[in-house]
């Protein structure tokens, strides 16, 4: 994997890791249980906890399995409760509004997250980012993981 992470990102993925293994215990799912529940396979689950980063869809699937927020599970948010709206968004129109809000172009976009236009040209067509840049965007924009994503108006 070539992606670029900066210590924010290392920051909120290990308090996912450390969030997620923590619900696992105290609720008594294993990797298995777990996988099942959110329809992906255990042992990719098992290796969040080493060497893979989930992606955005399975960090929501992993929140809804727990009743639990996402940005509770990365730590951008002390609220264990989910606040989902009624109404979703897609992750285009959101970023395009915080992206206009805080005055950036999408080139300005790319040179803060360490990617290429390309990159961001192809979120216009529905293709979600990597976990990482969601994160580098969550800090560049100082918005949770939800409501980036959509799912969330707050």
């Amino acid at each position: 994997n070539n992606k670029v992470m900066g210590q924010t990102e290392t920051y909120y993925l290990k308090n996912f890791r450390a969030n997620l293994k923590e619900l696992m215990e105290d609720r008594g799912v294993n990797s298995e249980k777990l996988g099942k529940g959110i329809g992906i396979n255990p042992s990719t689950i098992r290796r969040w906890f080493y060497d893979r980063d989930p992606k955005a869809e399975s960090v929501r699937r992993v929140a809804d399995y727990f009743g639990c927020s996402a940005d509770f599970l990365f730590g951008l948010s002390p609220e264990f409760e989910p606040r989902r709206n009624n109404h979703p968004t897609n992750f285009y129109t959101r970023y395009t509004f915080l992206a206009r809000a805080a005055g950036m172009t999408d080139h300005a976009v790319a040179k803060a997250c360490g990617v290429g236009r390309g990159t961001v040209s192809k979120w216009k067509s529905g293709r979600m980012p990597e976990l990482y840049i969601l994160l580098q965007l969550c800090n560049l924009f100082g918005c949770g993981f939800e409501y980036l994503i959509g799912i969330s108006d707050d």
